[in-house]
């Protein structure tokens, strides 16, 4: 391996740390030389790597190259997050060594989620009938939270009985992510660990693949209906 006949790994905005199945440095790009300038920079080249551990992150990095075992984690420094990948590389089907890429990670990182093809939208008929008139759909909400809130389908009771509880005449835009055209982020704004689709801008209309008819029980409870009532769109 010789990363030097390979420019562009000097431009990249991580650093690359290679060694061998000794646990000899033998590559570094300029990011990970300056990643590790305190410790030498690329003076490290030819250095055991388990020089620079502890006994116990040794042992994990003798039962990666024995294990064919891939380690990532994350560290954080004055506010900043770094994300460590560590994996065994090899040659001609032989363990040749280890190999570490470790980046900054940014404040603020978007989540698709790619199995899931459609999320639902609980209005008003007036709402959406506005909405066929312009051409885009916004909800009051929208100036205030900045996003449309959207569920995936098991999310749909709980969203509903939480803020709908006992309300008639409602309907759920059914809304195809790949026909959306303005930013899904999948988050939770309110503190807690499960995430919900927003929209970030207002939802084009030929998104919307049908709406139907949302009515609670006769307990005022709202379920995920078992069979569509399609309304017109």
């Amino acid at each position: 391996m010789n990363m030097q006949d390979h420019n562009w790994v000097d431009s990249v905005p991580f650093a690359i740390t290679v060694c061998d199945k000794e646990g000899v440095i033998i590559e570094m790009n300029e990011k990970s030389a300056l990643s590790f300038a305190k410790d030498g920079g690329k003076q490290l080249i030819g250095k055991s790597l388990y020089n620079c551990h502890s006994p116990r992150d040794n042992r994990t990095i003798i039962d990666m190259m024995a294990g064919a075992v891939i380690n990532v984690y994350t560290t954080e420094r004055e506010g900043k997050e770094k994300m460590i990948y560590q994996c065994p590389w090899y040659k001609d089907g032989e363990l040749g060594g280890l190999v570490e890429i470790s980046f900054a990670l940014p404040d603020e990182i978007p989540h698709f989620n790619r199995t899931v093809k459609i999320i639902y939208h609980i209005t008003s008929p007036a709402l959406w009938q506005k909405a066929q008139s312009d051409g885009q759909y916004l909800p009051e909400a929208f100036g205030s939270d900045g996003f449309i809130h959207c569920s995936k389908k098991d999310q749909i009771p709980c969203v509903g009985n939480l803020y709908y509880k006992g309300q008639a005449g409602l309907i759920i835009l059914s809304i195809n992510l790949e026909k959306i055209k303005p930013a899904v982020k999948w988050e939770n704004t309110t503190g807690g660990e499960e995430l919900f689709p927003h929209i970030y801008g207002a939802l084009n209309t030929d998104a919307v693949e049908f709406t139907a008819a949302f009515e609670p029980n006769p307990d005022g409870e709202f379920v995920f209906p078992e069979t569509w009532q399609k309304v017109a769109k």
